[in-house]
């Protein structure tokens, strides 16, 4: 686990707490880079498996987290739905290479506040967290 403070206030917005949960260490770094350049960010936290996801959430309690399907030590599907059962508060948004539609199904069957592919949707994902933090529809 990582975790990033920035002070960035370019953005009228409040600093976010974010969790980033991906097996990938590039994607890991590349999605914290794209937020810190976007957003106003007040800590981000980083794991790379379910389970960890799941202890993080319940201490750090973060205002939004991107999960990826695809994880170590617990799906991001189980993930999901653990945290939305206990949590229905904080925003997810499904980050993964699965794009298929029962996956996308279930996701939204189980909460999940916007699916993206990371292939076709990348880097639309600060816009996408500044809308679902906004209450706008995504």
């Amino acid at each position: 686990m990582y975790c990033f403070t920035s002070r960035n206030k370019k953005l009228k917005q409040p600093p976010l707490k974010i969790l980033l949960v991906d097996d990938s260490s590039i994607i890991l770094q590349r999605v914290e880079q794209m937020l810190n350049e976007s957003l106003v960010i007040e800590e981000i936290k980083i794991t790379n498996n379910g389970e960890d996801a799941i202890l993080i959430t319940q201490t750090f309690q973060p205002h939004l987290i991107l999960l990826d399907i695809c994880l170590p030590r617990k799906s991001g599907v189980k993930v999901l739905r653990h945290l939305k059962s206990n949590f229905p508060h904080i925003k997810i948004i499904m980050l993964t290479t699965q794009p298929a539609d029962q996956y996308k199904d279930l996701c939204i069957q189980y909460g999940a506040d916007a699916f993206m592919d990371k292939a076709s949707d990348f880097e639309s994902v600060p816009t996408i967290i500044k809308q679902l933090m906004a209450g706008e529809p995504v």
